[in-house]
């Protein structure tokens, strides 16, 4: 039989904690904030730590560490101890991308000579989701972390999918992003030709993309939700990647809707010519075999219903004085089963 004790003393990090009062107060190291952080370490050595103390180092040009050095006295055999009296503070740059990771190294040392290096990674912002649901107003809608809209993928299971009102019940069976340039080269979430759903648009992991809700958003909005992916479940990926904003409102005047946007970045070596963007939307209103709908060029507008509600999506930009390149309600039997 083996024998793993360790003599001496032995620090290992337990877990780390962010104090930003003078922030947000979140708890989390976001863009521009400058914070308290502190270390709880336990001694799982034979031999008391005596005298601890801490240098924290980290390799990012996003962070700056203001003050590296911390205290934590006499850690007993078994016990932990955190450097809550001789805190380090750090210092995220504004333009650190959210979701970024950013590797620390702490350097502690005790009496006797005992000295190891300690890693850890925090990362910068709220911590990302695959999906979240903007429920403020008086509608539910889902966004997701790779362009699926309502739900993770047709099955329904994981999302919220359309409500409206929001004290009714769910008129969308599924949805998704897509941007492409020809038959060849179309990116999406949506129905594959086999009936399974494509994977297309994957979620960014430098920075990290997964969907992150604020609430409140930004410039007083009530909801406001983020996530970035890109082109690479594609066969032939270009380098194209898509950030996705989303916002819902508690406001008597505008409740009955959600906003999204999104914003294109070509990332490869090659122009990308004629792409073209587009939501396709499979809604289930009611009993779905008397749906009716239409399109209308002067609003930029396509919509569908049973009875009521009415439900549809909208083109918001280019503004409706320059027509969209195509509104289409189509034969849900022709095109997807």
């Amino acid at each position: 039989m083996l024998d793993f004790t360790v003599t001496g003393p032995y620090l290992t990090i337990v877990n780390t904690t962010v104090y930003d009062s003078s922030g947000n107060n979140n708890g989390v190291l976001d863009p521009g904030e400058t914070v308290d952080l502190t270390a709880l370490l336990r001694n799982v050595g034979t031999d008391s730590a005596i005298y601890v103390t801490g240098s924290l180092m980290e390799n990012s040009s996003y962070i700056t560490v203001d003050d590296g050095s911390g205290y934590w006295g006499d850690i007993a055999p078994g016990d932990s101890a955190e450097n809550l009296t001789d805190r380090f503070t750090i210092t995220a740059s504004p333009s650190t991308p959210v979701g970024t990771s950013v590797d620390f190294q702490l350097e502690v040392s005790a009496s006797g000579g005992y000295i190891d290096t300690l890693n850890f990674n925090l990362v910068v912002g709220t911590p990302g989701q695959d999906y979240a649901t903007h429920d403020c107003g008086n509608v539910k809608l889902t966004v997701t972390r790779y362009g699926a809209i309502g739900f993770m993928s047709s099955a329904g299971t994981q999302g919220s999918g359309f409500w409206y009102p929001i004290t009714g019940s769910n008129h969308l069976y599924y949805a998704s992003f897509a941007a492409g340039t020809d038959a060849n080269y179309v990116v999406d979430r949506y129905y594959e030709v086999n009936q399974q759903d494509d994977t297309d648009w994957e979620t960014t992991t430098n920075p990290e993309g997964k969907v992150r809700m604020y609430e409140p958003g930004p410039n007083n909005f009530d909801e406001y939700a983020t996530a970035r992916y890109d082109d690479s479940g594609h066969p032939t990926s270009k380098g194209l990647v898509c950030t996705q904003e989303s916002w819902c409102w508690d406001d008597a005047t505008a409740n009955d809707f959600v906003i999204m946007k999104f914003s294109m970045i070509n990332e490869g070596s090659s122009t990308l010519s004629d792409l073209y963007a587009a939501i396709f939307v499979d809604w289930d209103i009611g009993n779905y075999s008397n749906n009716q709908g239409s399109s209308e060029a002067a609003r930029n507008l396509t919509w569908m219903y049973e009875t009521t509600p009415y439900v549809g999506v909208a083109i918001l930009d280019p503004p409706r004085s320059t027509p969209a390149a195509n509104l289409a309600l189509i034969d849900h039997d022709l095109y997807v089963y």
